[in-house]
């Protein structure tokens, strides 16, 4: 395990400490607010705990960068990840949390060096780099606990599931055209059945039939067509 790998693998233990420094600096801070005598151990406690919140931070900023890149969260040349919706959006919102940690941390402390009489208080500045700095600490830990699970993540911040658009239903294929066969005009006549004792001879005797080629010929008709 080299150095960076080891550094990212104490990610989760050093972001406790700037993250509760943070949060209670706030309250040394307003009390450091008022002036007069038994102030001083106010301001030390306020300066305390922005040194431990900075340090921290900076350490927890420079862990995490690293954890980002070993779990692929972080391409090899970009600092910031994506701002696409759902966990990588989250993701963007902790790291943001985190640098801005850094430097609010470094002008909460800032502000808590310039020079002050007993009489003046700690001043207005400083309380206003403590609450902010406050605000990102707990925006970058509570990122951070939903990324990890601990949490269940706000709908604001769940990409929404997209619905897939509905396929029109294909068209039925047109039936099979079947050729029509010929029409017989024989098939649709009415059946006639031929009475054979009811022929007629249209000769008495055979006959030779020249159309026939002189071939000895005898006609049987019906009836009717002997009266034709």
């Amino acid at each position: 395990m080299n150095w960076t790998a080891w550094i990212a693998s104490k990610h989760a233990l050093l972001v406790h400490l700037p993250i509760a420094a943070a949060l209670m600096i706030p309250l040394p801070i307003i009390a450091a607010q008022r002036g007069g005598r038994g102030i001083r151990p106010w301001w030390t406690t306020c300066r305390y705990l922005a040194w431990i919140g900075t340090v921290g931070s900076l350490l927890a900023l420079a862990s995490g960068f690293y954890l980002a890149r070993a779990h692929g969260n972080l391409a090899a040349e970009a600092f910031w990840g994506p701002a696409t919706p759902g966990m990588p959006y989250l993701f963007r919102v902790h790291e943001i949390g985190g640098a801005a940690s850094v430097v609010l941390g470094a002008l909460c402390l800032k502000s808590l060096y310039r020079r002050r009489q007993e009489h003046q208080g700690i001043g207005f500045p400083a309380l206003l780099a403590g609450l902010a700095w406050c605000f990102t600490s707990y925006l970058s830990s509570y990122s951070g606990a939903v990324m990890v699970g601990q949490h269940p993540a706000p709908q604001i911040l769940v990409a929404p599931p997209r619905l897939s658009e509905a396929k029109p239903a294909p068209a039925p294929a047109p039936p099979p055209v079947v050729a029509e066969a010929p029409r017989d005009p024989e098939a649709q006549a009415p059946l006639r059945a031929l009475d054979y004792l009811a022929l007629r001879g249209l000769h008495g005797e055979p006959v030779k039939s020249a159309p026939h080629g002189n071939r000895w010929i005898r006609v049987w008709v019906n009836p009717e067509a002997e009266q034709a």
